[in-house]
């Protein structure tokens, strides 16, 4: 029985091929961007090239940020769920909290214990490890969350929601100085890998429509950011 009436079957061979994908990226941006010198190098450059510390947005975007506790987590988690309960749709409410809280957990395990960054002579900025970025995670965990327990008929807007919600969230971190570029494409690999499992065992097209919005409004916001304006 479908999840969300009237929706089509995503295939689950495709989800799951998406899932993979984000796994294979998230390595490789970690490979190329935080265990190399040219690839932090690189990072640098563009962390180092703008000081939005004084700047609106970035005042706008730290309370932005600030504003994701765990009880606001919490909250918004269990909105999520409440919406699902009240359309019947168990399964549903479960897949959304599995997949926000693996999402989050995972980015913390990987930028905590697992992933190490090693020290280059040159390179400025802060020397700890900041790869994935945990507050972009929460950002696209969100949106995602949005898109999925969405009836279909407003699944477009929620998906528009949901992707300014995730642009605003990698640009907050951006321009704030809290994290480095790559920390935040890392987080968007965590975060769809998680839902990308998620999807293979519903019947949602919850990834295609996502990252087809994301395409046309995320990251021309996320570009600006990391071109330092």
């Amino acid at each position: 029985m479908p999840i969300v009436a009237g929706a089509k079957a995503s295939n689950p061979r495709h989800a799951a091929d998406c899932g993979r994908r984000a796994g294979v990226a998230l390595l490789t941006l970690y490979v190329l961007f935080v265990r190399t010198r040219w690839g932090q190098h690189l990072d640098d450059i563009a962390y180092q090239g703008r000081d939005a510390s004084a700047t609106r947005a970035g005042r706008r975007s730290e309370r932005l940020l600030r504003s994701v506790t765990e009880s606001s987590l919490a909250i918004l988690t269990l909105a999520f769920m409440l919406i699902s309960l009240a359309r019947r749709r168990w399964r549903l409410a479960a897949a959304v909290v599995v997949a926000i809280g693996g999402a989050i957990l995972t980015t913390e395990v990987l930028k905590h214990i697992v992933f190490v960054r090693p020290v280059y002579p040159g390179i400025g900025g802060f020397d700890i490890n900041s790869y994935p970025s945990g507050h972009a995670t929460i950002g696209t965990s969100l949106g995602l969350a949005l898109v999925m327990v969405s009836p279909q008929r407003w699944r477009w807007l929620a998906g528009i929601a949901g992707v300014l919600v995730t642009a605003a969230f990698g640009f907050g971190v951006l321009v704030t100085g809290w994290h480095r570029p790559s920390d935040v494409l890392g987080a968007y690999c965590v975060a769809l890998g998680w839902f990308s499992v998620v999807t293979a065992v519903l019947p949602l097209n919850v990834l295609l429509n996502y990252l087809f919005l994301f395409g046309a409004f995320g990251m021309p916001a996320l570009g600006a950011a990391g071109c330092g304006l």
